[in-house]
C-alpha cells in the first residue's frame, strides 16, 4: 500500500510539474532560477538581506524548499506584520535556513516520517499522509534541478520553533499598541495587481471569519504613538490639537512624514522643531498630509489628485516609485481602526506656506524658559531606557558629578542601539568597553561646553570637546556630528541640552589594545615582598575543601585545560553547599548532576571572561558568560549574582579571579535530565500502564506521551528487549508488554 502511494504521489508531483512549472536548465544555480522567477521576489529580497546570495550560489548541493511570495503574504497576515517587518527581523537568517536542507535530496528521496537537519540547525519533518508536506507547508511544485542542487515550492513559510516575532531582548520594550514598522528602504509598491484581483482580495478579507483573539490594530494616532519614528509628528499634532480629531472615526488616510523626514526639512528651513511646531500654519501644514477616506496603495493611479483636509491638494506620481508630490513612500498600506497609514520620506508643504509669516506680538524674551523647570542632563538620561548603556558608562568613568554640574553642557548621547552597533563592530562585550581605560575620553568627546542647540548648528561647523578633540558638524545628508546622524535634537536640560544621536563618537586617539609603553623618564618601581599568587583559579579550586565538587565536574566536563589557560577568567564558585542544596532541590544524586549532557553548559554560566573585581560590580550590570547567557548583578541586598550571594571575593590568581557563591546559576534551557520525555506510541489506557511501568524499573525518572516514536524511544525500547531476551526490534508490542508486566523484566536500571 505504501509503495502505490508513493507511486502515486510521485506521479501526481510529475503532472504538476509538466502542466504548470517553467523549465529551467540545469545550468542555473538555485539563486539563478529564483531571481528568474517573479513568484519568488520576497525570497529573494530577504536572501539579499540576510546576506545569504553568495552562500547558496556555491557549489552545494542543496535542498531549498522555497516559499512563493504568496506564502510569504499568508505569514505576514497571520502574524499582523509587514514585508519590511519581517526583511529587518534580526532572525530572518534563521529563518531562511530552516528552508535549507544540505545535499539533494529529490521528491523519490522522501519518506513519510523523515526528518531532516536545516542549514539553520533544527529539523524539519516529511509528512506523505495527504499530499507532500514539509511540516505544515505543502509542495506545491518539486524537483525543480539547479547547478547546486534542487528547489521544492511550498505553500507556507517555515518558522522555527525558536522565531520570536518580538525578539527576547527587547520584548519589555516593546509597545502595546501595533507598532508601525522600522522604516530602511523606499518599498516600491506591486504593479503587477490588477484592481479586480485587489476587490476579489478585499472581498475575500470582508468574508472571511474573524478571530475573536486577534489583536486589533489601534487608531492612526495609537499606531504612530507606538514608533518612535513618529516622535515629530506626533508632537506636532499635539501642539495643534489635531490628535482627538484623528482618533475619530473617519476614516482617514494619512501620509506620515518620519523623524528623519521632519529633520530634513528642518536643515532644509534652518529652523529647530520647536520653531516649526510653534509655526502658526503648523496645523494646515498637518491637515496637508491627511485625505479622507480610505485610500490603499491599490487605489492609487498615475497623476491622480486628492484633496487634503486643509483644502489643498496633493498629486500621485508612479513613474518612479510611488511619490505623493516629491515625497516617496516607504512603506504602505499600515493599518488602522480609522483608516490608513503611509510612510513618507519627505514632509508635504504646501504652496500656501510661509517660513515667517507676520508675527504676533511677541512673549518676552525669556519667559517660557523661566516658567518650564527642566530636568538635568543626567536625570534625562537616568530617566529614559534608551540611555541605560551610556549612563552606566558616565557612572563607570567618574562623569556622573562633572555632568550634573551648573554648565551649561551640550551633550551629543548615543543610545543603546548606538553601543550595541559601536560593540559588534569591534567585537567586544558592553564590560570590556565599560572597563576600557580610554573610556572617560570617548564620553568626554560627545560633550561640548555651552548650549548649542540644532539652530545654532552650522555645515562644516567644527567644535571642541570636552575631552579637547574636535567634532565636525555636516549638513548634506540630514544633520550629522561626525559620521553619525541625530536623530532628536534640542531636549532641553536644566543645565543644558541633549541631542540624540545614532552612532558612538570615537576619537581618533582611542585605541582598542592601549599599548603599554613604559615612561622612559621614570625610575621603575621595586614592587613590595608579597606571597605569591596561586598560578590559575583552578589551583585555588583544587587546594580548598569547599570546591571538591566543583572540581569533580569541572573534571568530568572536561573543563580543567580551559580554566588553566591564559585567561583570564573570573569565576563564581559554588561551595560544596550550593552543589548540595541544588541536588535537595532537584532531588537527584551528585552522579546525575555529574552526567547530565548540560553539565558544561552549568559551569561555562559561572564563567566571565576578564577580570571582574567586586569594586569594578555596579547595581544592574550584565556580563555574558561563555556560557553564551548574561548573568546579572545585584547590589541592593549585599552582592548577589542572579540570587546567588557572594560570600567571599576577590580571590585572586595569575589568570584571573574567583567569588565564591552560595547558590549554583543556574542557566536558562536547563534540563533536569536527558531522559526527560519518552514518546511510547498514542495515547491509551495500555500505553499508560507501559509508561508506568517503566517508570517503576527505572529507565526514566518521568515520561510524557507523544502520538509518535522518537530517536531516543528506540534506543530505550532496544535496551529494554534486550535485557529482557525479546527479539531486537525496538518496536514496543504486546510482547514486549507481557514481558514488562512479568516477574521476569529485569528491574537493575
Amino acid at each position: 500500500m505504501k509503495k502505490n502511494l508513493k507511486l502515486f504521489v510521485s506521479l501526481l508531483l510529475s503532472l504538476i510539474l509538466l502542466s504548470s512549472v517553467t523549465v529551467w536548465a540545469e545550468d542555473q544555480n538555485i539563486i539563478d532560477i529564483a531571481s528568474g522567477n517573479e513568484d519568488f521576489s520576497i525570497l529573494v529580497a530577504a536572501l539579499q538581506q540576510a546576506d545569504l546570495v553568495d552562500a547558496l550560489s556555491v557549489e552545494g548541493p542543496f535542498t531549498v524548499f522555497a516559499p512563493t511570495n504568496e506564502a510569504f503574504k499568508k505569514l505576514f497576515n497571520e502574524l499582523k506584520i509587514l514585508p519590511l517587518d519581517l526583511i529587518n527581523h534580526p532572525q530572518l537568517a534563521e529563518v531562511l535556513l530552516y528552508h535549507v536542507v544540505p545535499g539533494k535530496v529529490l521528491s523519490t528521496d522522501l519518506q513519510d516520517g523523515m526528518e531532516a537537519q536545516t542549514l539553520g540547525g533544527h529539523n524539519i519533518t516529511v509528512d506523505l499522509r495527504d499530499g507532500v508536506k514539509i511540516n505544515q507547508a505543502s509542495v506545491t511544485a518539486a524537483d525543480i534541478e539547479a547547478s547546486n542542487g534542487v528547489i521544492h515550492v511550498i505553500d507556507t513559510v517555515l518558522v522555527p520553533e525558536t522565531f520570536q516575532l518580538v525578539p527576547a531582548q527587547t520584548a519589555q520594550e516593546a509597545p502595546a499598541a501595533q507598532a508601525a514598522p522600522v522604516i530602511e528602504e523606499p518599498a516600491v509598491l506591486e504593479e503587477a495587481e490588477t484592481p479586480e484581483a485587489a476587490q476579489a482580495a478585499e472581498t475575500d478579507q470582508d468574508v472571511a471569519p474573524q478571530d475573536e483573539t486577534e489583536q486589533q490594530p489601534g487608531t492612526i494616532v495609537e499606531v504612530a504613538a507606538a514608533n518612535k519614528d513618529f516622535s515629530i509628528l506626533m508632537l506636532a499634532l499635539q501642539n495643534a490639537g489635531l490628535d482627538q480629531a484623528l482618533q475619530s472615526e473617519g476614516p482617514f488616510t494619512v501620509f506620515a512624514p518620519t523623524d528623519a523626514a521632519f529633520m530634513k526639512l528642518l536643515g532644509q528651513l534652518k529652523v529647530s522643531p520647536l520653531d516649526l511646531v510653534g509655526h502658526p500654519q503648523l496645523t494646515d501644514v498637518l491637515l496637508y498630509h491627511v485625505v479622507s477616506g480610505k485610500i490603499m496603495s491599490t487605489d492609487l493611479q498615475d497623476r491622480m489628485e486628492v484633496d487634503t483636509l486643509s483644502g489643498e491638494k496633493l498629486t500621485v506620481h508612479l513613474a518612479e516609485g510611488v511619490k505623493i508630490n516629491d515625497a516617496a513612500v516607504m512603506t504602505a498600506d499600515i493599518p488602522a481602526s480609522n483608516g490608513v497609514i503611509h510612510v513618507i520620506d519627505s514632509v508635504l508643504v504646501p504652496p500656501t506656506f510661509e517660513l515667517a509669516p507676520e508675527q504676533p506680538d511677541q512673549v518676552p524674551e525669556g519667559a517660557i524658559e523661566a516658567a518650564v523647570q527642566h530636568p538635568s542632563i543626567v536625570e534625562i538620561a537616568v530617566s529614559n531606557p534608551d540611555f541605560s548603556t551610556l549612563a552606566a558608562a558616565v557612572q563607570k568613568a567618574g562623569l556622573l558629578e562633572v555632568i550634573q554640574g551648573e554648565g551649561p553642557f551640550t551633550v551629543f548621547a548615543p543610545t543603546n542601539a548606538a553601543f550595541d552597533k559601536l560593540l559588534g563592530e569591534l567585537q567586544i562585550s558592553k564590560l570590556d568597553l565599560i572597563n576600557h581605560p580610554q573610556l572617560k575620553d570617548v564620553l568626554l568627546y560627545h560633550v561640548l561646553a555651552g548650549k548649542i542647540m540644532s539652530t545654532d548648528l552650522q555645515n562644516g561647523m567644527e567644535a571642541q570637546t570636552l575631552g579637547g578633540q574636535n567634532i565636525t558638524v555636516d549638513f548634506t545628508d540630514g544633520i550629522k556630528v561626525n559620521d553619525s546622524t541625530i536623530v532628536a535634537a534640542d531636549i532641553e536640560a536644566s543645565n543644558g541640552v541633549v541631542h540624540i544621536i545614532d552612532t558612538v563618537l570615537i576619537p581618533d586617539s582611542f585605541q582598542l589594545v592601549p599599548s603599554e609603553t613604559a615612561k622612559e623618564d621614570e625610575p621603575a618601581q621595586q614592587p613590595e615582598a608579597i606571597e605569591p599568587l596561586p598560578a590559575t583559579v583552578l589551583d585555588i579550586a583544587l587546594s580548598s575543601p569547599d570546591f571538591t565538587t566543583l572540581v569533580a565536574a569541572l573534571q568530568k566536563a572536561d573543563l580543567v585545560e580551559t580554566l588553566a589557560g591564559e585567561g583570564p577568567f573570573t569565576v563564581f564558585a559554588p561551595t560544596n553547599a550550593a552543589f548540595e542544596k541544588l541536588l535537595a532541590e532537584l532531588g537527584i544524586t551528585a552522579e546525575d548532576l555529574l552526567n547530565n549532557p548540560q553539565l558544561t553548559d552549568v559551569l561555562l554560566y559561572h564563567v566571565v571572561p576578564g577580570m571582574v573585581l567586586s569594586t569594578d560590580l555596579q547595581d544592574g550590570m550584565e556580563a555574558q558568560t561563555l556560557g553564551g547567557q548574561n548573568i546579572t548583578v545585584d547590589l541592593k541586598d549585599g552582592v548577589k549574582i542572579n540570587g546567588s550571594a557572594v560570600t567571599a571575593a576577590d580571590l585572586k590568581a595569575g589568570n584571573g579571579v574567583i567569588h565564591v557563591i552560595d547558590t549554583v546559576l543556574i542557566p536558562e534551557g536547563f534540563q533536569l535530565s536527558q531522559y526527560r520525555e519518552l514518546t511510547v506510541g498514542s495515547e491509551g489506557d495500555d500505553v499508560l500502564k507501559l509508561k508506568q511501568r517503566f517508570v517503576e524499573l527505572g529507565y526514566y525518572r518521568d515520561v510524557k506521551l507523544s502520538s509518535r516514536y522518537t530517536e531516543k524511544t528506540s534506543e530505550t525500547v532496544l535496551r529494554f528487549e534486550q535485557d529482557a531476551g525479546l527479539p531486537a526490534d525496538g518496536i514496543a508490542d504486546s510482547q514486549m508488554q507481557e514481558v514488562l508486566y512479568s516477574d521476569a523484566a529485569p528491574r537493575q536500571h
